[in-house]
């Protein structure tokens, strides 16, 4: 898998320069990828890391309620 900063442009990237990679996709694991599939059938995926979604107060009673167990 290849980290990058921007996954949509270099799927557009791709696309108009005649490649077919899969759909753009969102992991439930806090990332947006896609896969390319090389003439060699290697797969490559590319994948942007997205924005956690939980704020500090969600984080923080998350806490609470593990140091009442």
């Amino acid at each position: 898998m290849c980290r990058v900063d921007h996954v949509e442009p270099l799927y557009h990237t791709a696309v108009a320069h005649g490649l077919t990679p899969s759909a753009l996709q969102h992991g439930a694991w806090g990332e947006r990828y896609f896969h390319l599939t090389e003439p060699d059938g290697h797969e490559r995926s590319f994948a942007q890391l997205l924005p956690s979604t939980a704020t500090p107060v969600a984080v923080l009673s998350v806490k609470e309620k593990n140091n009442d167990l």
